[in-house]
């Protein structure tokens, strides 16, 4: 037998309590004459904050950090979009940029029906959420799980899709307006800095060209920044769920192994068409600057297709020399394999955006030297209609390997995917 004695002292203080029996919070608050909403309180389970968009106290690739690279994301398509909106009101584009401006805008409303998903991923999927759904084994948990994967592997690879319409877009925009700019010199531009500097300091129309085309460059790198943050975030909580889930492991190993067109004998032979396809386009546009009229044409961007090209040929080794194995029981070797299928995922995606960027600019820049117009022509739709005949084959034949060098990439890309999930699934089985 015990005593509980209240602090206030008195008899009516005292209270007995046996084994079986426990002094609740009202109990004591009714014997010392404290309201509960006093000094006593019940526990109360601790609610979390609302996270906030670039909350500074996280990681770059945090749960958290959704909803900021999510705004950034929206934020810069929407100015650049708007820039060249402005552009072509004040400048005759012809039906190139009006096509680009209806693509943004439906790009753009796509991803707003991704908003309030950004946001909840980033306070149920955080270091201090204890949500049932993560771990449990009902079957709404597996099918939430199942559905917030699947909403991840679009997320990752989504960002690809929006860079390369934002590399065409960019593209497009400041070509335009220095095709329109510099079509009275008679002369074409054998760059894109070339161009910068033949526009006129002497007006406030080519003044206000050069501040919208820094302003579009910086906006596409800011843009190209968030896109990479935004799907490097969604491939790490893609990740942690996988490793947090307690059916990753019981789903079998072989489920996606080899299915389709994702299978693991693909990874060389995906790899080499890339490479020849680079290589093929690098050297039509070289044969092309060579029959060009103006001399230093092209110089900077081949040097940058040439690196890029040797970059790739610097991971080839691995590619060139992989092997499938439908089993694997050595830890050291599974986890050699998780890390570099890991690190390979982003490099065909890397590619892609480089390849889009000198590829337009190159074509961009070589196109007005093969047309009829000699250097007059004021858009890039006038340009186009006007080729000879050997600008056509150029435009062909690039346009054919360009093409080519992109789906192999993306390919190579969810090749790498496929066989990351596979053997991360092996190592937690």
């Amino acid at each position: 037998m015990q005593r509980a004695e209240s602090s206030g002292g008195g008899s009516s203080g005292l209270q007995r309590a046996d084994s079986s029996d426990f002094v609740t919070a009202e109990q004591l608050a009714a014997s010392t004459g404290l309201a509960m909403n006093g000094a006593i309180e019940l526990p109360q389970r601790k609610k979390e904050k609302a996270p906030s968009p670039c909350c500074g106290c996280v990681g770059i690739f945090h749960s958290k950090r959704f909803p900021c690279y999510y705004l950034c994301v929206m934020f810069i398509q929407l100015l650049m979009l708007l820039a060249m909106w402005i552009v072509q009101i004040e400048v005759d584009t012809g039906p190139w940029l009006s096509l680009v401006l209806m693509i943004g805008g439906i790009m753009i409303g796509m991803q707003v029906s991704q908003a309030s998903t950004h946001w909840l991923a980033a306070t149920d999927e955080s270091d201090e959420s204890d949500d049932e759904w993560r771990t449990s084994t009902a079957p709404w948990a597996i099918m939430a799980r199942v559905q917030r994967n699947q909403w991840h592997t679009h997320m990752i690879f989504y960002p690809i899709l929006i860079m390369i319409l934002m590399a065409l877009a960019f593209n497009i925009g400041t070509y335009t307006m220095l095709l329109y700019y510099t079509g009275d010199e008679g002369r074409c531009a054998s760059g894109f800095m070339e161009g910068y500097r033949m526009l006129s300091k002497s007006t406030l129309t080519s003044t206000l060209a050069k501040a919208t085309m820094v302003a579009q460059a910086a906006l596409f790198v800011f843009a190209i920044a968030s896109l990479s943050l935004l799907s490097l975030t969604h491939f790490r909580a893609y990740t942690l769920l996988q490793e947090h889930s307690p059916d990753s492991a019981a789903e079998g190993d072989d489920e996606i192994a080899d299915v389709g067109f994702f299978k693991a004998k693909y990874i060389r032979r995906t790899y080499t068409v890339s490479i020849v396809a680079q290589g093929l386009n690098i050297l039509v546009l070289s044969v092309a600057r060579e029959h060009a009229p103006e001399p230093g044409v092209l110089h900077s961007m081949l040097l940058l297709g040439l690196f890029v090209l040797g970059w790739q040929v610097g991971v080839g080794e691995r590619h060139l020399h992989y092997k499938f194995e439908a089993s694997i029981s050595d830890p050291a070797v599974l986890r050699d394999r998780v890390e570099w299928h890991a690190s390979m995922l982003f490099y065909p995606c890397v590619v892609c955006v480089f390849q889009c960027f000198y590829f337009f600019s190159a074509i961009f820049t070589l196109l007005p030297f093969f047309s009829t117009t000699d250097c007059k022509a004021r858009t890039i739709f006038a340009v186009v209609t006007q080729l000879k005949p050997v600008g056509q084959q150029i435009l062909v034949a690039n346009s054919v390997l360009f093409f080519i060098a992109v789906v192999s990439l993306v390919h190579l890309a969810f090749v790498h995917f496929v066989q990351f999930c596979r053997y991360q699934r092996m190592q937690q089985s």
